[in-house]
C-alpha cells in the first residue's frame, strides 16, 4: 500500500519541495501548492461545466427513450449509445473527481513524509531518515517499560513492541517520529551528535511544521485547541461548496440535475467525508483539503460569471453543429412545419440549424419552468 502512496506522491513531492524552498514553513507550502493544482485543473472544471451544458441539450430526448424503453434494457442502451454518437457523454465529469482523489493520495504521503519531501534527509546522507525514527521506536519502547512496569521479555511488552514496529513501517512512521522528536530533544541530540546536518534538519522540521499555532504532525482530536479548527472549517467549506455545486448545476442543467437520483447523496456525504479525513489524518492534510475547498469554491463563481449558463449552452449547440456531421440524428426535428427524423449530414446548413436550434429551444424551456423566466444569479438570490 505504502507503494501506491509513493507512486502519486513522489511527482508531487518535488512540487511541494518547491513550494517549501520558497517559503521556509509547510503551512504556506500547501497553500501555493494548492493554487497551483487547482490552476493546472481549471481547464478540466471548465471542461466539465460545458458537458454538463451539452448534457442539457440531449436532456428531453434522454427521458423519453427512459420512459419508453424502461422495460426494455437492451434497446435502453442501444439508444443510450446512439445519443453518445450524437455528442452525449455521462462520465464527462468524472475525471476531475479522479484527479482530485489521485492528489489527495499523493498529498497524504507528502504530508506523511516530512523528512522524505521537505527536508529530504537522504540528501545529507543515506540512510538518515530510517536511523531517525529507529530512535524514536526506541524512545517509544522504553517509555512504555517504564510507564507499565514491565521488562522486554515479557509478552505483553512483546506484543506492544511489534504494534509500534508496523507503525514505523507505515506510511506515518516518519511524521511519527517528528512527534517523539519534539518531546525528547536531549535524547536525540545525544544519539544524532556526530550528525550535524541530520540534527539541523531535525530542528528544522520541527520548527516549520508548525503554521498559525497549528502542528500540522499532529492529528485533530476533539478539543479547545486551535487544531479543533482544522476539521470544523474543512466541514464548513464543503457543505458551502455542496451547495454551490448543486445550485450551478441546476442553472446549467436543470433535467440532468434532477436525473441524477441517488448521485445527488454523494454531495451530500462530502462534508462529512472531509470531517472523516480531518479527523484521520495529520492536520496537514485537513488543511489542504480545507485551501482546496476555498479555491475550488472561487473556481466555481468565476466560471459562473464568465460563461454562465446561456454561454454555455450557446457553445454547446455550436459544438455539436460541428461534431455531428455524420452522425445520426435520432431526436425528431420540426423543419418548416415537417417532422422528419435522420442523418444530420442529409441535412441542409438551414437544417441542421434549425435542429440545433430546436435543441436549445427545449433546454431553455426546461430552465424557465424550474427557475422562471429570467432566472436567478446567486448574487440576486442573495439580495
Amino acid at each position: 500500500m505504502n507503494f501506491i502512496y509513493s507512486i502519486f506522491g513522489t511527482p508531487l513531492g518535488y512540487v511541494m519541495w518547491a513550494c517549501y524552498l520558497v517559503t521556509k514553513n509547510i503551512g504556506a507550502a500547501i497553500v501555493i501548492f494548492t493554487v497551483i493544482i487547482r490552476a493546472a485543473m481549471f481547464p478540466l472544471a471548465l471542461k466539465q461545466q460545458k458537458n454538463m451544458a451539452v448534457t442539457q441539450l440531449f436532456a428531453p430526448k434522454l427521458k423519453e427513450i427512459q420512459t419508453k424503453y424502461r422495460n426494455n434494457r437492451q434497446k435502453l442502451a442501444e439508444e443510450t449509445a446512439n445519443l453518445q454518437k450524437e455528442g452525449y457523454n455521462p462520465m464527462g465529469g468524472c475525471l476531475p473527481i479522479i484527479l482530485t482523489l489521485v492528489i489527495l493520495f499523493g498529498v497524504l504521503d507528502v504530508v506523511y513524509k516530512p523528512m522524505t519531501y521537505f527536508e529530504r534527509f537522504e540528501d545529507v546522507e543515506k540512510g538518515s531518515i530510517q536511523q531517525v525514527k529507529e530512535i524514536a521506536l526506541e524512545i517509544e519502547k522504553d517509555e512504555y517499560l517504564k510507564k507499565n512496569n514491565l521488562k522486554e521479555d515479557d509478552s505483553g511488552a512483546k506484543s506492544q513492541f511489534s504494534a509500534f514496529e508496523r507503525g514505523y513501517a507505515a506510511l506515518q512512521g516518519e511524521i511519527r517520529a517528528i512527534g517523539v522528536y519534539r518531546n525528547n530533544r536531549e535524547i536525540f541530540e545525544d544519539r544524532l551528535k556526530n550528525k550535524e546536518g541530520v540534527l539541523e534538519r531535525l530542528r528544522l522540521l520541527d520548527e516549520r511544521i508548525d503554521f498559525w499555532g497549528i502542528n500540522f504532525s499532529e492529528v485533530p482530536t476533539v478539543t479547545l485547541a486551535p487544531i479543533i479548527l482544522i476539521p470544523v472549517v474543512s466541514f464548513l467549506l464543503s457543505i458551502i461548496q455542496t451547495f454551490l455545486t448543486l445550485y450551478i448545476q441546476k442553472r446549467t442543467s436543470p433535467e440532468a440535475a434532477q436525473q441524477m437520483g441517488t448521485m445527488k447523496i454523494m454531495f451530500y456525504i462530502m462534508p462529512l467525508f472531509s470531517l472523516f479525513i480531518a479527523f484521520q489524518f495529520p492536520a496537514g492534510v485537513g488543511f489542504y483539503w480545507s485551501v482546496s475547498y476555498v479555491l475550488g469554491i472561487a473556481q466555481s463563481l468565476l466560471i459562473f460569471k464568465i460563461w454562465p449558463p446561456e454561454k454555455l449552452k450557446a457553445e454547446a449547440v455550436a459544438t455539436l453543429e460541428k461534431r455531428n456531421a455524420g452522425y445520426e440524428a435520432k431526436s425528431v426535428v420540426v423543419i418548416d412545419g415537417e417532422k422528419r427524423s435522420g442523418r444530420i449530414s442529409d441535412m441542409s446548413s438551414s437544417e441542421r440549424k434549425e435542429y440545433y436550434r430546436k435543441k436549445l429551444e427545449e433546454a431553455r424551456k426546461a430552465d424557465m419552468e424550474k427557475y422562471g423566466e429570467t432566472g436567478d444569479s446567486p448574487t440576486d438570490k442573495s439580495e
